[in-house]
């Protein structure tokens, strides 16, 4: 289960892209994410009898952590051709 979960992360990066960066998405990204997506839960097949809310909440932290470290890099970039 937390394979498949862990597969989502392209997902929410993708969305989180188009949200807060303003990144123009095609449906291209799209559909190649959901398909590498359907294609892990096709080979793992997850059941429902031990599914926990802990994967959710690290692709969830994953994901804030990959926004955050690119808001900052875009603010210090912006920072260090200011002072140069």
């Amino acid at each position: 289960m937390a394979t498949v979960i862990l597969q989502a992360t392209p997902l929410v990066v993708i969305a989180g892209a188009m949200l807060i960066f303003g990144e123009k998405v095609g449906w291209r990204r799209w559909a190649t994410a959901l398909l590498g997506l359907v294609g892990v839960i096709v080979i793992v097949q997850p059941g429902t009898d031990s599914f926990s809310v802990l994967p959710i909440l690290a692709i969830i932290g994953m994901s804030g952590l990959i926004i955050v470290s690119e808001i900052f890099i875009s603010w210090h970039s912006r920072e260090l051709s200011v002072s140069a």
